[in-house]
């Protein structure tokens, strides 16, 4: 995606960018090691060679750790976050579920909330 236009804030690229890794892969929640690689390998986006916020600094990938920074002023946090089928060996993640930014992406994003929400939680239910 990375449609923002060059005066849009950065944050607010990122939440349109995050809602289409979260509809192309149709899940309600990631890793965040698995949502900035995703950001890493959009094409016409800067989180590859990211500035900074201010971009005054010396372009580099963007990192978890600004990620979380990214989206900290929409109160959306990486959480503790358990697979969808446990086991024996299943382990907890740091990562984010989708509810958590359906409210920015209502609120900030062209299009709103995510129509394709109700599909995507019937989706993985039957899986």
């Amino acid at each position: 995606m990375s449609s923002g236009y060059q005066d849009e804030d950065p944050a607010v690229t990122l939440l349109g960018d995050i809602r289409q890794i979260f509809e192309e892969r149709a899940v309600d929640r990631i890793s965040s090691a698995a949502l900035v690689e995703a950001l890493l390998v959009i094409e016409d986006a800067t989180w590859g060679e990211w500035p900074g916020v201010n971009g005054d600094r010396q372009p580099r990938k963007l990192s978890q750790g600004e990620l979380a920074n990214l989206l900290r002023p929409f109160h959306i946090r990486p959480r503790s976050i358990w697979p969808l089928r446990r086991t024996v060996e299943s382990k907890s993640f740091k990562g984010y579920l989708r509810v958590d930014f359906e409210r920015a992406w209502r609120s900030y994003c062209r299009g709103g909330g995510t129509p394709a929400q109700p599909r995507v939680i019937k989706q993985l239910r039957t899986v």
